[in-house]
């Protein structure tokens, strides 16, 4: 079923090596020293040709993931505000071709998984907007995430808004305990 996980000529075993069943897609970078973007279980990782790995993000910290087929170029948005291009090497044969499709798609599946399972947007007054998210962790449990668009600080009646917002984008979906 998941024949692309196999190692072959192509794929260097300290890939394999370092995720194992956690290896979800794999693909060169463009001119990093041999190094490889991966598609894990837990989110995206850089692996340098020596198997050292650099956790990138979780899937569930990614606000946007955008894909230009033809610069081969991966432009993800966290939610912390951060964004980080990611340039891939060309393919130079059909095998390479398809690892490169499979990571495109993996990323995206990866990403809608985990994104948002309900999104709100909420005026909070004074130009200051919430969206308020409830997302999908890497091990299925949900969480709920605001981000707030405001010129300055929160005052009381605004943060008021905001926490009758999130627990009412909660309830929605069932998350009924202050930690969620």
């Amino acid at each position: 079923m998941f024949a692309w996980l196999h190692p072959g000529p192509n794929l260097p075993a300290p890939i394999h090596q370092a995720f194992r069943a956690d290896l979800l897609a794999a693909y060169r970078l463009e001119g990093d020293d041999g190094a490889w973007l991966v598609a894990a279980k837990s989110g995206l990782v850089r692996v340098a040709n020596d198997g050292t790995k650099t956790p990138l993000c979780t899937w569930d910290e990614v606000e946007r993931a955008a894909w230009d087929g033809q610069e081969r170029k991966f432009t993800i948005n966290l939610t912390n505000a951060s964004s980080s291009e990611y340039i891939l090497a060309q393919p130079t044969n059909k095998a390479e071709r398809e690892r490169l499709d499979q990571l495109a798609r993996t990323l995206r599946q990866q990403v809608e998984r985990a994104i948002v399972v309900r999104r709100d947007n909420v005026s909070l007054g004074d130009g200051a907007l919430a969206t308020i998210t409830i997302r999908r962790r890497s091990d299925g449990s949900l969480y709920c995430l605001s981000l707030i668009e405001s010129d300055d600080a929160l005052n009381e009646e605004q943060l008021a808004t905001l926490k009758q917002a999130e627990t009412q984008t909660k309830l929605s979906v069932g998350l009924t305990t202050p930690q969620d």
